[in-house]
């Protein structure tokens, strides 16, 4: 669950700040950083997944290809 949180703030917001209160480090997103196209991506992965019931490879593959496309489009 680490993993996909860690995953989850780099990937929607683009810059985090690393905070420390003692033997807790936490990222906190730059709320100004939000990627509005990242963010659609994520509710599009949670609708499949949780309201159509698709599975985590279909998913996974849809929203990669998405991305790719868009990003290759964008640039």
């Amino acid at each position: 669950m680490n993993l996909g949180i860690w995953f989850a703030l780099h990937t929607v917001f683009r810059r985090t700040t690393a905070v420390s209160w003692g033997w807790l480090h936490a990222d906190i997103p730059e709320i100004t950083t939000f990627d509005p196209f990242a963010g659609v991506l994520v509710l599009f992965a949670l609708m499949a997944m949780f309201v159509l019931r698709r599975g985590m490879a279909w998913t996974l593959a849809a929203t990669a290809s998405i991305g790719a496309a868009w990003t290759l489009a964008v640039r």
